[in-house]
C-alpha cells in the first residue's frame, strides 16, 4: 500500500511493518498510524483514509484473526512473557535478540518443564 500511495521507502517500511509484526504487543500499526496521521495534516485525505482501511481490515485482519488461527496454542507463552522475551532479547543480543531472545525464553522453559518432572512430588530427600 506504501507503493501504490507512492510513499517514500515503501519497501523499507514494508519490512519494519513485517518484523514488528511478529513482535507481541506491537505490531505493524506503529508504522501505518503514524503515516496516515501525517498524510491527514498535510491534507491528503483521500490516502489517509486509504491507508486508515488498508491497515485497520486488511493488516488488521492478519494481525488479530489469521496469525491466532495459523499459531493457535503452539506458542504456549503469554504475551507479557514473550513481549519481555523479545525486549530483553534485544537488549542483550541487539537486532538478533528479536529471535535469539523468545529462543533463549523458550529453551529455559523447557529445561525448567523437565526438572520439574524429574523431581519427584514428595520433596529433595526422595532419591531420583
Amino acid at each position: 500500500m506504501f507503493w501504490w500511495l507512492e510513499l517514500p521507502g515503501p519497501l523499507l517500511w514494508g519490512l519494519v511493518m513485517g518484523l514488528l509484526a511478529v513482535v507481541p504487543v506491537l505490531g505493524a500499526f506503529i508504522v501505518w498510524v503514524p503515516t496516515a496521521i501525517f498524510l491527514a495534516l498535510n491534507s491528503d485525505w483521500g490516502s489517509a483514509l486509504m491507508l486508515t482501511l488498508w491497515g485497520a481490515v486488511v493488516v488488521g485482519g492478519i494481525d488479530n484473526l489469521l496469525y491466532p488461527m495459523l499459531v493457535g496454542d503452539r506458542l504456549k507463552l503469554h504475551t507479557v512473557p514473550a513481549f519481555i522475551a523479545v525486549v530483553g532479547g534485544l537488549i542483550f543480543f541487539g537486532p538478533s535478540g528479536l529471535l535469539l531472545g523468545p529462543l533463549v525464553v523458550t529453551v529455559t522453559l523447557f529445561f525448567l518443564e523437565i526438572w520439574r518432572a524429574r523431581i519427584p512430588r514428595g520433596g529433595r530427600d526422595q532419591p531420583l
